[in-house]
């Protein structure tokens, strides 16, 4: 489950297991100014799309098990010659 919340220069995601709805939303990462994350998940990963390196994003991804911030690997790195 996500409860994501967003403004036009920064956003914070937050999940929660369906298997323990009576458990305790985790905060992925800590809202950041100027910083835009969103998440997806898929199979056994989250993948995430960032604004944190500049103002286009890249594409991480980070294990369903542990999706902190600290565990996110880029897959693809943001352009810086173009716009999304």
């Amino acid at each position: 489950l996500f409860i994501s919340s967003e403004s036009k220069v920064s956003s914070e995601w937050r999940i929660l297991s369906a298997h323990d709805p009576l458990g305790t939303f985790k905060v992925i990462a800590p809202r950041e100014d100027n910083v835009l994350y969103k998440m997806e998940h898929w199979e056994e990963s989250f993948f995430i799309l960032c604004n944190d390196k500049g103002v286009n994003f890249r594409l991480l991804e980070a294990p369903e098990a542990g999706p902190s911030k600290s565990k996110w690997k880029e897959r693809i790195a943001a352009s810086p010659d173009r716009f999304l």
